[in-house]
């Protein structure tokens, strides 16, 4: 996960379709049985989302495929559903109220670092974003949502977030919404890992010239990526896209 994440921050492109297929559905409190207002509801790793109505009720446009649905609301556990398009039924959700429990481990067996910025603050930024050329130009905006947990008998850092994550991308054109589940660093055995979803949004610009950069960045960032590869399996169009797969 994080290799993927740390990639996806730097190669994700917009889609390009013409042709969109409407995917509705409802989010619910899972407890009370009520309907949700203003749940944001997106598919995973795009610029695609939408939030819900007063009937906690939203329409999603998506390009024919494959997507990850992800529900989410403050205070609220987040929900992932794997959907098709062409299944054409309605993606329901049923959020649990957040009862902290990551939180409450992390107390239990940790510590809090008061000044967990200015000492984990940069690990935790190559960790989770990257040293990409692409990365050195991003940030994130509400630093103060993040919580670090050291445990000295596990030698084991812990970083938590009390809503999303503010990215801003300026190299490649893109806010990101990052609903952060977990991340731990295991100085045992150096690794990382983390889970949680991504909502892209374009930046705004009226400079024709840096929108052509960012354009031009997103297409060179793209090409031979990951996410390329699997759209062009998608697609089967390995061959015409300059993959080739060898088993040995």
């Amino acid at each position: 996960m994080k290799f993927l994440f740390s990639f996806l921050f730097v190669c994700l492109t917009s889609f390009s379709f013409s042709q969109y297929v409407i995917i509705t559905g409802k989010v619910m409190n899972a407890e009370t049985n009520t309907p949700m207002p203003g749940a944001s509801v997106f598919a995973e790793n795009t610029t695609l989302g939408t939030s819900t109505d007063a009937d906690g009720n939203f329409k999603l446009y998506l390009p024919p495929g494959g997507y990850d649905i992800i529900a989410t609301f403050t205070g609220f556990n987040s929900s992932a559903k794997r959907i098709a398009t062409s299944d054409n039924v309605p993606v329901n959700f049923e959020l649990k109220v957040h009862e902290k429990q990551m939180m409450d481990i992390a107390v239990v067996s940790s510590s809090e670092v008061k000044d967990g910025w200015e000492k984990y603050g940069d690990f935790f930024l190559a960790e989770f974003i990257g040293k990409t050329e692409n990365s050195i130009n991003c940030s994130i905006k509400n630093k103060e949502a993040i919580h670090f947990y050291f445990s000295k008998r596990r030698n084991r850092l812990k970083v938590t977030s009390d809503e999303p994550l503010l990215i801003e991308n300026k190299s490649l054109g893109y806010n990101i919404r990052y609903n952060l589940d977990s991340f731990t660093h295991e100085y045992n055995t150096n690794i990382s890992w983390f889970t949680g979803s991504p909502l892209f949004e374009d930046l705004s610009s009226t400079d024709t010239t840096q929108q052509l950069q960012w354009a031009e960045a997103r297409n060179k960032a793209y090409n031979g990526s990951i996410l390329h590869f699997m759209r062009s399996v998608y697609n089967k169009t390995l061959k015409e896209n300059g993959f080739e797969i060898s088993i040995s």
